[in-house]
């Protein structure tokens, strides 16, 4: 298999980053996640994150890359998915040791983690995103009590279903999902 697209490699690595950087945040963030009222899908979404990690060579698109990122992933384990507290950024420090690893058989430059939490730093405080967090929700919740309003206003006079709301994230999350699938049963059928 060639290595298309050429220039792949530094938006699966920011992929990769920012993957290893929620991962630390949901090891890390029982109260965030007990805030959100969602235990059950902090667990899920640590593990399938965790899971997207050790995956990571099944998705490049290039052999020897391939080759290479299963050597480092036998010769440096990820991380447990529970780390002790005290270590907030494992599993991000594991994904700057593992583009590193990479920088060093290309013969590109080695970032510190200094470097990189530069280029990672959140922009905000994780008050400031569950803030954000339950406010999409309320909005959201708003959204669909409008919506069932319409639609029982509707069956109720005879009109035809045809409710006012703005569609377009809805189907933005459904080609999005389309395409993950597709992504998914092209890596299971490449087996």
């Amino acid at each position: 298999m060639s290595s298309y697209p050429p220039s792949w490699g530094p938006y699966f690595w920011k992929i990769i980053h920012i993957s290893a950087r929620r991962l630390d945040l949901y090891s890390t963030s029982d109260a965030i996640s007990a805030a959100k009222g969602e235990p059950m899908a902090f667990a899920e979404r640590r593990a399938i994150l965790h899971k997207f990690l050790a995956d990571t060579p099944e998705f490049l698109p290039c052999d020897n890359c391939e080759k290479h990122a299963q050597m480092f992933l036998i010769q440096y384990p990820i991380p447990p998915l529970n780390p002790p507290q005290e270590e907030a950024k494992t599993f991000f420090y594991y994904s700057i040791d593992f583009h590193n690893h990479a920088n060093q058989i290309t013969g590109k430059r080695i970032v510190t983690y200094k470097e990189a939490e530069a280029n990672f730093q959140p922009s905000y405080t994780e008050d400031q995103k569950l803030s954000e967090y339950q406010l999409a929700r309320m909005q959201d919740s708003t959204r669909i009590k409008l919506l069932e309003g319409e639609i029982e206003s509707m069956k109720l006079h005879g009109a035809p279903c045809k409710p006012t709301l703005n569609y377009t994230p809805l189907i933005a999350a459904s080609i999005l999902a389309a395409f993950f699938a597709l992504l998914s049963l092209v890596m299971f059928l490449r087996r």
